[in-house]
């Protein structure tokens, strides 16, 4: 089984929910984004090049079969936006 499969039963058995979110924008702002500052402190990509190189590695695109997922093409979207239509459609509830 998957690694990833492994992990959904690990929370499911515990009366846990997965909500698979797939978070896609155009290549442009993808690029853009890539290079901002705040993103190599956090690990992740920070350079064109390595997004591009992983882009053309692997399927990013593609959902976890047999799961719901959630797509937004955020690349016109505030991340708050973004938020609120994650919670609006799973059902989830906000803390005060």
């Amino acid at each position: 089984m998957p690694q990833t499969l492994r992990r959904f039963e690990a929370v499911e058995q515990h009366a846990g929910r997965v909500c698979l979110v797939q978070l896609t924008c155009s290549k442009p702002a993808l690029e853009s984004r890539v290079t901002q500052p705040h993103r190599a402190s956090m690990g992740k990509f920070a350079a064109v090049d390595a997004l591009r190189e992983s882009l053309a590695a692997q399927d990013n695109f593609t959902p976890i079969p047999g799961r719901e997922s959630y797509s937004i093409d955020n690349t016109d979207v505030a991340a708050e936006t973004v938020a609120s239509m994650i919670i609006e459609h799973f059902g989830l509830f906000t803390m005060p």
